[in-house]
């Protein structure tokens, strides 16, 4: 190594657990520590969407960019996935 070359390193992880576990959180700081020591990340994480403390649906957030588009929804249009 130590030839100034990029290393790559492909591995999947999958995070599974109750509700309020950590899961997201566990993988936002990981994602975060790796970050900082010049490892390229990509990836997905969902993330709850609450109303009023209720649980309406779910978002998926891309790694690194931090895009959030709807995922499912409790309510919404038809050709949405539902909770």
């Amino acid at each position: 190594m130590g030839d100034g070359a990029p290393r790559t390193l492909s591995r999947r992880t999958f995070v599974t657990g109750q509700p309020g576990s950590g899961k997201t959180t566990l993988v936002m700081a990981i994602v975060q520590a790796l970050m900082e020591q010049g490892v390229r990340c990509k990836g997905f994480y969902t993330e709850e969407c609450r109303e009023a403390g209720m649980r309406v649906g779910f978002d998926v957030v891309t790694i690194p960019e931090g895009v959030r588009a709807p995922l499912a929804r409790k309510k919404g249009p038809t050709h949405w996935p539902k909770v």
